[in-house]
């Protein structure tokens, strides 16, 4: 919509949503900040009192943390080599320019459950699974003496 600041900056998201969040454009001020004294302002309201409370339940409702529960795949299966510790697991979103598409990629640390000043690197979700079919392709089922799982 090509708003502007005072300074003739493009208005960022975090400055709408402080001003969508002051009562002072729905007519009334608190003088002192935060003193409990609420006043009517001789202004015009910018907008109603219904709309101010409907845009700051929905901003306040938005911008609540949302924990999110994500399972990895490999987080059990995997300790780190370097000092024995457990894996985690975490996403990191990239945005792709030439595209203007978000990337998501998958990591696995070390945990440094057992050693915090591990420093074993990151490893991408993609070169794990690499690395497991690659293990997997070399294993002999005959010689593991799993042959009658397979054959039932």
């Amino acid at each position: 919509m090509n708003f502007k600041t005072r300074n003739d900056k493009a208005l960022n998201i975090s400055t709408l949503y402080e001003m969508l969040k002051n009562p002072f454009y729905c007519g009334v001020y608190e003088y002192p900040r935060k003193s409990g004294n609420w006043y009517v302002g001789k202004h015009q309201p910018l907008i109603s009192q219904d709309l101010f409370q409907a845009v700051r339940t929905k901003v306040i409702e938005e911008s609540k943390p949302r924990r999110q529960i994500r399972e990895f795949t490999f987080v059990k299966m995997m300790v780190c080599g370097k000092c024995g510790s457990g894996m985690t697991g975490f996403e990191k979103q990239k945005l792709i320019r030439s595209t203007c598409e978000m990337k998501w990629y998958t990591y696995y640390g070390c945990t440094g459950g057992k050693d915090r000043n591990c420093k074993n690197l990151y490893i991408r979700e993609e070169s794990v699974i690499k690395q497991l079919s690659e293990i997997v392709d070399q294993l002999n089922i005959d010689e593991l003496g799993a042959r009658h799982l397979i054959d039932k």
